[in-house]
């Protein structure tokens, strides 16, 4: 699976979730691989990262400085999400990091792992 099938496939998972997504151009991203939304129960808008990396290539703190600006992109985004077959350096998982960005581990499955950031507004 490339870059690419992988942005999908993480758009697939979302749409399983109920969310409405739309899979960025490889081109021109900025950093948006799936744009989603949700209207049930409330209207809810979230941007997505996808990092394909392979074993020991950590998603390290320029990964997440990129991220981090995820929510200055778009107007009324509620949450950005990053979601990585690696894993997230020690430094990025990190307590003082974590609790500076509002960021959360969401899901850890097997292969894959999801973190959020939520601007304040109610997020599922």
């Amino acid at each position: 699976m490339d870059d690419y099938e992988f942005e999908h496939f993480v758009a697939d998972l979302w749409e399983e979730m109920g969310w409405d997504c739309e899979v960025s151009t490889a081109s021109n991203d900025k950093g948006i691989d799936v744009r989603t939304r949700k209207t049930d129960p409330y209207e809810q808008k979230a941007l997505i990262q996808a990092k394909r990396y392979g074993e020991g290539n950590k998603v390290g703190s320029p990964d997440i400085q990129q991220y981090l600006s995820l929510k200055h992109q778009e107007s009324n985004v509620d949450k950005v999400i990053m979601v990585t077959t690696s894993s997230y350096s020690r430094i990025v998982m990190s307590r003082r990091i974590a609790s500076d960005r509002q960021m959360n581990a969401l899901r850890s499955v097997p292969s894959m792992t999801v973190i959020m950031l939520s601007n304040g507004r109610n997020s599922s």
